[in-house]
Order: structure tokens, then C-alpha cells, then sequence
């Protein structure tokens, strides 16, 4: 059933009719070249049609005069759950156009088929002369911005047709645009999906032509989340044969660095390089010997290897120019060489070579002032900088330069100009200078003090801590030997006197006065470090009268007293 089915629907398609399809019964199938649609003359090529409704028949159809037909039963595709069938075209040729279209439908229902795929066109690689490429405003296009890729064919040219490489996506344009028959591609909003290699093709009754050269198309501004730093060592005004290095520098990892110019005839990437110090990844591109070709402003983006037409932010510009091609000029300044901050001061610079401009160059800084020249009445060629009032950034080395308006280049330096600023900083309200001056003193003034105070504190409470802590261990020692002392020696009787009261009250009299002289005379020590004995124990008298004794006088007032020892006596004197 299937063979006669087959037949006759292979007859109907060759004779140019159409199975018409149910409305929304099967949705359109999908069809792409299985590796590229881009093929030369005679080549294989296979082409895969997918559909996601549940038909058993795929039929492929070729458009034009030679119209052919294809059938192929559909396969099951496990991994993206979709009914699939391949075609393979032989003999592909470059004297025609080959555009493909792709048809599912249910052998048990022929009736019925689905919508035709989009077209499908193999750009087939010719013989005639190729076409001419390029993008405006330019090939590296900011993200969003809209860019118009152009293709310029032979005169006779019936159709354009761009690819992508990246993204195997194909555009075609069947109306040429005038003057110069060229093909217009316009991109409103550029995507990472636009970013990627063109080639452009045309053709006409002669055939296909050959491929154009390659455009990158590139889109900026992918990564935005660290900025990029380009400086130049050791100046972006450099002597013609010189050497300089551009560095470019970012906190984020990138694979690669690369260097462009304004107007992209120059671009050199490098692998990056991490360096541990300031935790930063960076590039550096050495350039010379210098020429007039390699002046210009210059920009550094980060990519990865993976996605090489995506690039970050840009950098800020960089200026670089020649010098040393003509005679330097001279500058000075009238306001003289060391300058108090906020003093007004200009450069002038002058030559007597009639130049159109003149840039002055702060040696150590990448921006760059130019002035048009001004015509003196001796004949000279000047421009006045004017860098306004001066703080101490203002302070350095300048040179300057001249240049004529239809050139690029820049004359020899100028000699060295050093600029000083120094004094302190003129104001218009001194009143508030001095109660600043004098608030600060005061202050200082304040924070010596505090700090001699709090030394002064320290040093006192830490005497008394010591003092206290020899007190305490000196004071139970001398307790025990003013008891000793106090103590007869053994052997000795205790005196007897018929007068018990008054030896009582002599006792007394003399244990509390012997008791305020050691507070008195507490710590006395002789010259040779040995204590003074007060009370020594009484000695026999040979003669039985008198016994040794000592005078204690305790200076109290105008009272003295003076006290005896006698065995068997005590005598009480005021």
C-alpha cells in the first residue's frame, strides 16, 4: 500500500502540486544542513529535516527550474524526543540555485501533511569574481547598537546572501541597493547572537560567485563589571624610531588582552598575566620602532577564548603621537618657576616655524592639551595655556609641541619646563586660618599634658603600691622584737617595790611612752646598717648600788622623759 501511495505522491509533486495540509493540524518541521550550509561546486551534502509531531514520512523538495523530490522514513530520536530524517544531495553545482523546503506527514493518512519548513539555500562556493564586505559604522559595535553589513557584488547580480559562521544562521536580500549594486544587511539591535565571521555570496544568471574575505563582527560591552586601565610607558609622545609599552591592566581574569586603534587597521591580543602584588590581571604590548602609521588613539577589551567576538567594557582612550619630525619649539612662563598654591599661572609656547597647533605634555600623565596657534606681530607662531590657580598637583615637568593641521606628526620636544609650588595656601578668609593654626596647637597642647598627667598618676599609685607591699611584710617582724625587747632577760627577778600602785602607774607610763617612741623612730638604723638596741637587760653593779641604764627622751611638746633602771628600783622624773 505504502509503494502505490509513494508513486503517486512523488507524480503530483513532479508535477508541481501541493498536498495541502488540514488547518492546525501538524506544525512546520525544521531543516538545516548538517554541517554547514556553505558547499563547493560538486560536493555532498546532507540535510536534516525534524519535526516534533509524530509522522512516519519526511519529504524533501528542491525549488527552482530542476525541482527534485525526496522520501525518507522517520527515525524516533531518544535524546531530544523528535521524529528526524536525512537526506543526502550529490552533485551539488554552482550554475544553479538550491534552495530546499522539508514536509512531514502519516502514511495511514496521506491526505493530510504539514506546513513546508522554511527555505533552506546552500551557499555554493563559484567561480565568479567575489563580492566585497564590510560593516559600518564599524566591526567591533557596542552591545544594542544597531550596524549595517554591506556585500558589493558584480553588476548582474540577482541576490545577496550573508552568513554567520558563529551561529550557521544565513540572511538573504533579493533587491540590490543603489548605487553600486550592493546587498544591505541593517541589524538594528546587535545581540551576542549577531557576534561572530561573515562571509557574504551573490548570485545571478551566471552562477554563484566566490565567497568574500572574512568580517569579524564584534560585540563590546559583554562583561561590565570591572573596568579596564591602558597607560603607556614611559609617555604617549614618543620620538620617531622609539620604543613605548602599552599596558593594560583589569581586576577581572580574562584569557585574553586585546589592543586596538580608532580605526581598526591595528589589533594585537596577548595572554594574560597575573600579577600577585596588586591582585590584578594584565598585558603589555610593545610597539616600535615608532612610526607615523602606529600614532592614533588606542583602546584594550577582555575576552575568552571560547567566545572571541564578545568583549568586555572598553578602556578609557589613549592618545599616542610622534615627535622629532621638525624643530621643537620653546616654552616658558612669565609667572616664573616656583609658584604659592593658588596663584594664576600660563604656559606659552612659541615657535618661530609657522605651526597650526600646539600641545603641552605634563610629563608622567597620558591627557594632553592642544591649542590652535596664534600669529605674533615678529613673525612668531605661540598658544598661551592657561592652568588657572595652581595647587601642589599642579607642580611638574612640561614640554610641548608643535604640529600642522594635515598631519599627524608632532614636532621635536620643547626643553624641559619645571614647575614648583610651594608656601602655604593663599585663602580669602585669614581670620579662620589662624583660629585653625591656633586650634591645633591648642589641642596638641592639650594631648602633652593629658599624656603627663596620666604618667604622673602612674608613677604615684605605683610608689604607694610599694610601700604598702613592704609595710605589710616589715610590720609583724618588728612587733616580735619590740616584744622581745620589752622581755627581762631569763634569770633576772621582776622588781619589787613596796609602792604597788606607783610601780603600777610607772609600768604604765613607761610601756605607752615606749610605745609612742617606736612609732616615732621607727626604722632607725646606725651607720653601719646594725639597729639601735633602746632597752638593753640590766647588768650586776659591782658594788651593789647602781645598775647600767639608758635615758629614753621622747621630744613631746616641752615634756622630757627620763627614766632609770636600778635592780630593785624605778624612779620616775618630769
Amino acid at each position: 500500500m505504502t509503494f502505490p501511495f509513494t508513486a503517486l505522491l512523488c507524480l503530483g509533486l513532479t508535477l508541481g502540486l501541493r498536498i495541502s495540509m488540514l488547518a492546525g493540524a501538524h506544525s512546520k518541521p525544521s531543516l538545516s544542513a548538517k554541517h554547514s550550509p556553505v558547499v563547493t561546486s560538486g560536493q555532498k551534502v546532507t540535510l536534516q529535516c525534524v519535526s516534533g509531531q509524530n509522522d512516519d514520512k519526511f519529504i524533501l523538495t528542491k525549488e527552482g527550474p530542476q525541482e527534485l523530490n525526496w522520501i525518507q522514513s522517520s527515525q524516533y530520536n531518544y535524546n531530544t524526543g523528535n521524529f528526524e530524517a536525512f537526506f543526502s544531495v550529490h552533485a551539488v553545482t554552482s550554475d544553479q540555485r538550491w534552495t530546499f523546503r522539508c514536509f512531514s506527514f502519516d502514511s495511514h493518512n496521506p491526505q493530510v501533511s504539514s506546513e513546508p519548513s522554511d527555505p533552506l539555500e546552500l551557499l555554493v562556493s563559484g567561480s565568479l569574481p567575489k563580492p566585497i564586505i564590510k560593516a559600518e559604522p564599524g566591526s567591533v559595535i557596542p552591545f544594542t547598537s544597531s550596524v549595517t553589513i554591506w556585500c558589493q557584488g558584480t553588476i548582474d547580480a540577482e541576490v545577496y546572501f550573508l552568513h554567520n559562521e558563529r551561529s550557521q544562521t544565513t540572511w538573504n536580500t533579493q533587491t540590490p541597493q543603489e548605487p553600486g549594486n550592493k546587498g544591505k544587511f541593517f541589524i538594528p539591535s546587535v545581540r551576542e547572537e549577531h557576534a561572530g565571521q561573515y562571509r557574504c555570496y551573490c548570485y545571478s544568471s551566471n552562477g554563484w560567485s566566490k565567497r568574500s574575505d572574512t568580517l569579524e563582527l564584534v560585540v563590546t560591552g559583554i562583561y561590565k563589571y570591572y573596568e579596564f586601565k591602558l597607560s603607556v610607558l614611559p609617555s604617549p609622545v614618543v620620538t620617531v624610531g622609539g620604543n613605548m609599552t602599552l599596558q593594560c591592566a583589569s581586576h577581572r581574569h580574562y584569557d585574553k588582552f586585546i589592543l586596538t586603534k580608532e580605526d581598526q587597521k591595528f589589533t594585537s591580543s596577548l595572554d594574560t598575566q597575573h600579577i600577585s602584588s596588586s591582585g590584578q590581571y594584565q598585558a603589555l604590548f610593545v610597539m616600535g620602532p615608532m612610526t607615523p602609521n602606529l600614532t592614533g588613539t588606542f583602546r584594550c577589551y577582555g575576552y575568552y577564548k571560547n567566545t572571541a567576538q564578545l568583549w568586555s567594557v572598553p578602556s578609557e582612550s589613549l592618545e599616542i603621537h610622534i615627535s622629532g619630525l621638525s624643530k621643537k619649539p620653546s616654552l616658558l612662563t612669565h609667572q616664573g618657576h616656583i609658584l604659592d598654591p593658588g596663584m594664576s599661572l600660563t604656559l606659552q609656547c612659541c615657535s618661530d616655524i609657522n605651526y597650526d597647533r600646539f600641545a603641552l605634555y605634563k610629563v608622567g600623565e597620558s591627557n594632553i592639551m592642544q591649542h590652535p596657534s596664534q600669529r605674533t606681530d615678529t613673525g612668531l607662531s605661540m598658544a598661551n595655556f592657561t592652568l588657572g590657580h595652581v595647587s601642589p598637583s599642579t607642580g611638574g615637568q612640561y614640554r610641548c609641541y608643535g604640529a600642522h593641521n594635515l598631519s599627524s606628526e608632532w614636532s621635536a620636544s620643547s626643553d624641559a619646563l619645571d614647575i614648583l609650588i610651594t608656601g602655604p595656601i593663599r585663602t580669602s578668609t585669614p581670620t579662620t586660618s589662624i583660629k585653625t593654626d591656633s586650634l591645633q596647637w591648642y589641642l596638641k597642647a592639650l594631648i602633652g599634658v593629658s599624656a603627663a598627667f596620666f604618667l604622673f598618676l602612674f608613677i604615684l599609685i605605683w610608689i604607694l603600691l610599694q610601700r604598702r607591699y613592704q609595710k605589710k611584710f616589715r610590720k609583724p617582724s618588728e612587733k616580735a622584737q619590740k616584744e622581745k625587747k620589752l622581755k627581762l632577760r631569763p634569770g633576772v627577778e621582776d622588781p619589787i617595790t613596796r609602792d604597788r600602785g606607783h610601780q603600777k602607774r610607772f609600768i604604765t607610763t613607761a610601756a605607752t611612752h615606749e610605745e609612742s617612741l617606736y612609732d616615732s623612730v621607727e626604722d632607725m638604723q646606725t651607720g653601719d646598717g646594725v639597729e639601735r638596741n633602746i632597752w638593753r637587760p640590766p647588768e650586776e653593779d659591782p658594788q651593789g648600788e647602781t645598775c647600767p641604764h639608758e635615758t629614753l627622751q621622747a621630744q613631746e611638746g616641752r615634756s622630757c622623759l627620763t627614766f632609770c633602771r636600778v635592780k630593785g628600783t624605778a624612779e620616775h622624773t618630769i
